[in-house]
């Protein structure tokens, strides 16, 4: 039996308890399921996407007839993929279908299901629990130096991402249950976040210590991953400990100088790499960067639908990348942009962003240094597997949880 059919029967056996408990963690674990293929062509999240589709049928129709929170950026994505779609030199629908689905489905389910405290407080639980088992079982990577998950999954070619070897900092990369290094990044940078701001409120669901040492834990297998943009992102992310609750200022000269007292050529490793890419032997240079931005305005300006549609869906994986040596990896979302979906997929994407800073904003003027720190990572690189609409989720659960006064500060 596949690890995907796995992962997808156990959400099935949580459905049976409840949808929304399925729900809940599947939106937890977005990067996960979009990093498993159910079938060879068919991705887990598409197919968990499908499930939720069903199963919130009824709902679903009342969220588009109130015209709920992110319809509007649902609504333009849908639009900007199925437009792509249609004018690529290779069709691609179906791909389409699951780009679509794996964006809308899931983020929209999650506003269906945190309507109630009861819910809200579910989801904090199902956090805390799913961090701990992805926390331990990084270390178990870090400590054998192997990853049976992502080994199985590859050898029944049933994962798209590869393992992850490398040492970085001084460490191996883990990689957890994620396709690279960058998406375990994300994932644990996102959670440090998202406790971060449970820790600044009166959490009635999780003692603080607890939620302390959740945030330690994370924080520390996001410095594990070795991904600079992860690194930067949890930098922002945590920047509310020190402004919001003045408090805990006293906690960042503390962190900085055990750091460099205790790890001194570990954290002296990983400054330089960030501030001076090009002498960083590991990943992409400030000069490889300026080199992929040309070449995706070249192809912006070279497109043959014009500079305002792109090239199509689908283009730049299929014919640039591993052909145009100045493109590389197209390591950022906004290269990707320009070259498949031109001008428009920009306009689009910076909508969706800019909306997410101003309903965060409405919830605590602080709280958009969660939607700055996602932009920072998937601007500084793709963060495979990881939907851009992924950050709804957690600004859904923060503006109901204040509408609720679940939690209040």
């Amino acid at each position: 039996m596949s690890i995907s059919l796995i992962i997808f029967l156990l959400i099935l056996l949580m459905c049976a308890k409840s949808k929304e408990f399925a729900l809940m963690f599947s939106a937890i674990m977005m990067p996960m399921l979009g990093t498993f293929g159910l079938l060879s062509n068919i991705s887990l999240i598409f197919a968990v996407s499908c499930l939720f589709l069903i199963l919130f049928a009824k709902d679903i129709k009342s969220y588009l007839k109130v015209r709920g929170l992110y319809i509007f950026s649902f609504v333009a994505y849908t639009l900007l993929i199925v437009i792509s779609a249609f004018i690529a030199q290779q069709k691609h629908y179906f791909m389409a279908l699951q780009n679509i689905f794996a964006f809308v489905v899931i983020p929209m389910c999650t506003f269906i299901s945190l309507q109630s405290k009861k819910n809200i407080v579910s989801f904090t639980k199902i956090a805390y629990w799913t961090c701990l088992v992805c926390v331990c079982y990084s270390f178990i990577e870090l400590a054998t130096f192997s990853n049976p998950i992502v080994e199985t999954a590859i050898a029944q070619n049933l994962f798209f991402g590869e393992l992850m070897t490398e040492i970085r900092f001084g460490f191996k990369q883990i990689q957890c249950v994620f396709s690279y290094h960058e998406t375990a990044g994300c994932f644990f940078w996102m959670m440090a976040t998202y406790f971060t701001w449970l820790l600044l409120t009166e959490n009635q669901v999780i003692s603080r210590k607890r939620i302390i040492l959740i945030i330690v834990l994370t924080s520390i297998c996001c410095f594990l991953t070795g991904s600079r943009s992860s690194i930067v992102s949890l930098c922002i992310g945590l920047l509310p400990l020190a402004i919001v609750n003045k408090k805990y200022i006293i906690l960042v000269p503390i962190v900085i100088l055990v750091c460099l007292y205790s790890m001194p050529d570990y954290f002296g490793e990983i400054y330089s790499s960030i501030v001076d890419s090009d002498s960083a032997n590991m990943g992409s240079s400030s000069d490889l960067r300026e080199r992929q931005l040309d070449a995706s305005l070249f192809y912006l300006y070279n497109s043959p639908s014009g500079a305002f549609w792109g090239h199509g869906l689908g283009y730049t994986d299929e014919f640039l990348i591993g052909n145009v040596t100045d493109l590389a990896g197209g390591e950022s979302l906004w290269f990707r942009l320009m070259i498949d979906q031109g001008i428009c997929g920009i306009m689009v994407m910076v909508y969706i962003f800019i909306y997410s800073i101003f309903v965060s904003f409405r919830v605590n003027k602080y709280l958009p240094t969660l939607v700055l720190a996602f932009l920072c990572a998937k601007t500084m690189a793709v963060v495979p597997c990881v939907e851009v609409s992924w950050v709804f989720v957690f600004i859904i659960f923060f503006i109901m949880q204040s509408r609720m006064r679940c939690c209040t500060r």
